[in-house]
């Protein structure tokens, strides 16, 4: 993929790109599916997304199957009640024209479909890259945000890698750190400093 240039006065310059993961960073898909759970199984006390410990939400229900947690991810249920981050929202009108922005999001033809639904609901002219397969071996080069650390390459210096948690500790996001060009986050505002700190130091 062939990056855009800006122009800054006389200065021609490559825009980077921002590789956004989906789920758990731009919508709010781990509230809905276990609001859905909460609701679907009586759950009580009602679990949060403090409660999620794992990637197949049996923290929040030990008999849920993978099959289920799919067709939850596809169900007219779970999109009616997906929102865009506020927070996201915000960074991408602020930083458009300042960096490209491509999603990739591990998931069905059905659910890569009806998140560019949503997409477009909110205003977001971002491409959208569907893959099923970990996405660690995608980019040489850019920023790359996700919830799971699976996802980075960190022997790939060059790539900027921001793992965003959310605030919570599960076990697909939890890691030692340490690795060259590597940080972690809990959400959007976190980015959004690390970025203006890193123009700052140019």
């Amino acid at each position: 993929m062939e990056n855009n240039k800006k122009r800054q006065g006389t200065k021609e310059e490559v825009k980077e790109t921002f590789y956004v993961d989906i789920d758990g960073v731009i919508i709010n898909d781990i509230d809905v599916v276990i609001d859905i759970l909460n609701e679907r199984y009586k759950i009580a006390p009602k679990k949060t997304i403090t409660d999620l410990k794992d990637w197949e939400y049996k923290s929040i229900y030990n008999r849920v199957s993978r099959q289920e947690i799919v067709d939850i991810y596809q169900s007219d249920e779970f999109f009616d009640k997906l929102e865009v981050n506020n927070d996201f929202l915000n960074f991408y009108r602020d930083n458009k024209d300042i960096y490209n922005f491509v999603c990739i999001t591990m998931s069905s033809v059905e659910n890569c479909k009806r998140k560019k639904e949503l997409f477009g609901k909110f205003g977001l002219d971002i491409e959208i890259i569907r893959t099923t397969n970990w996405k660690n071996t995608l980019w040489l080069q850019g920023i790359q945000v996700d919830d799971n650390y699976k996802n980075f390459n960190f022997g790939n210096k060059k790539l900027m890698k921001i793992l965003l948690t959310n605030g919570i500790n599960t076990d697909y996001n939890f890691t030692h750190g340490g690795e060259d060009n590597f940080y972690i986050v809990n959400n959007w505002n976190d980015i959004k400093d690390i970025m203006q700190w890193r123009d700052y130091l140019g």
